[in-house]
């Protein structure tokens, strides 16, 4: 045992009489075992995690410590006995502390330093510490327990610092959420007004293309009336030319009447160039029609077979004279379509019009297969074909391929748009297939008719 252990034990014998005269006395055994469980008790304080002061409320001076004070301060309890309590506290709670000794029922727990006045070994520690004061007889002590609450420190802290992170994040966070609702909403703005822009223009376009129609329409039908008329005279002229007029005069008169400019190949030039007017307007029409959704379809089982030899007779005429041959390849087992049989006609006869006028030697066939759930229909020929450029461009309004200044056109420029418009309408498509010098092969599908 330590020398200062030693001296404090024997000041403790001596308090309660026990020197070395009072051994032999009765009472002995019971004081020496009360004074064993005092020890014992002692020891246990101790070894306690929390350090516990005695202070005399009358002096302010420390008159007992717990062994838990050294790991605290860094100084064994005996030395810090007979010390004032507040030279070991944080001086801004000596003065809150010195102020409860005058009351005999104060009992305050507060957080403070505990550290050596003058400086220590050791850094302050934050402690909680409860004062109590006890008063009876000539017993007036403080009795002061401090509880480290370092790690608890530690912890706050470091939950500041997270909450301060967190905090920081949050705003940051919300910082940009308002910078991309402040741009969601100028975005909402600008397409609403883009909305709105385009709802205009759809008006306008909606509107202009009635007028066009319209206008068109009216046109038409104020150009066919008097195109009619002329038409129907041309035939009349020619036909009494031919009939009666060329065979009454005799040939001698013939030369009189060429002079004059009345001979039927010049009536018959009208007669056609009326013709090739009256299918102008008549493609006009149906282009307006068409694009304008004023066309009824009527949808009916079809023999494609049946329909494509209406077609093929009426282009017959086009493929005499040593022209390309006309020929078809259409299988017995097709089933029917589903579709409108003069708009059907109109698409082949279009097709196979076109195939004539740009194969001067060769062939054009009409072909057909099916293709699980529609029909495909094509028609080939080895004529002069069409560059790749040109195949992006053909099913366009007025478009016509070849040089303008070294080739006549050879319509309006509105067979395959149309033709196009008709087959999306059956709900198929139309595409062409071709390369320059080795002919041109057109495709389009019609739905197979239900059953």
């Amino acid at each position: 045992m330590p020398a200062e252990d030693k001296d404090l034990l024997a000041q403790r014998r001596k308090l309660i009489g026990l020197g070395e005269r009072s051994i032999s006395k009765s009472y002995y055994p019971e004081l020496q075992q009360r004074l064993d469980e005092l020890e014992r008790f002692r020891s246990l304080m101790d070894q306690g995690n929390d350090a516990i002061f005695l202070v005399d409320t009358a002096t302010g001076r420390i008159t007992d410590a717990t062994g838990a004070a050294e790991t605290m301060l860094g100084v064994r309890p005996q030395k810090l006995i007979h010390r004032l309590f507040t030279d070991i506290v944080h001086p801004e709670t000596a003065s809150r502390i010195e102020r409860l000794y005058s009351n005999p029922l104060a009992h305050k727990t507060m957080e403070t330093l505990l550290m050596l006045k003058g400086g220590g070994i050791h850094p302050p520690v934050p402690v909680e510490m409860t004062i109590r004061i006890v008063s009876g007889g000539v017993f007036n002590k403080a009795v002061v327990v401090a509880r480290d609450i370092s790690e608890r420190k530690k912890a706050e802290a470091a939950l500041k610092d997270y909450q301060e992170t967190l905090e920081q994040r949050v705003q940051e966070r919300t910082r940009e959420l308002t910078l991309s609702n402040e741009r969601l909403q100028a975005e909402v703005k600008d397409r609403l007004a883009a909305e709105a822009l385009y709802k205009e223009a759809s008006e306008r376009a909606d509107a202009a293309n009635k007028a066009k129609t319209e206008f068109l329409s009216m046109v038409s039908h104020e150009l066919r009336t008097p195109l009619t008329s002329i038409l129907g005279f041309a035939k009349i002229i020619e036909k009494r030319l031919n009939e009666n007029v060329v065979p009454a005069v005799g040939p001698e008169n013939a030369k009189a009447l060429s002079s004059l400019g009345i001979v039927s190949e010049n009536v018959a030039i009208i007669v056609s160039e009326s013709r090739r007017l009256s299918a102008l307007i008549n493609d006009v029409l149906d282009i307006a029609k068409l694009e304008a959704g004023k066309v009824e379809m009527r949808l009916e089982p079809l023999s494609l077979a049946q329909v494509a030899g209406q077609a093929l007779a009426a282009v017959a005429p086009l493929f005499k004279d040593g022209g390309p041959v006309l020929s078809k390849d259409l299988p017995a087992d097709l089933p029917p379509v589903l579709a409108d049989r003069d708009r059907l006609i109109q698409v082949l006869v279009n097709l196979l019009s076109n195939a004539a006028k740009f194969t001067a030697k060769g062939a054009v066939t009409c072909r057909a297969r099916r293709d699980r759930n529609m029909v495909r229909v094509s028609v080939e020929d080895t004529g002069r074909g069409m560059a790749e450029q040109g195949l992006k461009l053909i099913f366009k309004k007025f478009v016509q391929l070849g040089d303008p200044m070294t080739s006549k056109p050879h319509g309006t420029g509105l067979g395959l748009a149309i033709c196009r418009h008709i087959v999306e309408a059956h709900g198929g498509r139309i595409w062409a297939e071709s390369e320059l010098g080795k002919g041109s092969r057109f495709h389009f599908t019609l739905p197979v008719a239900p059953g």
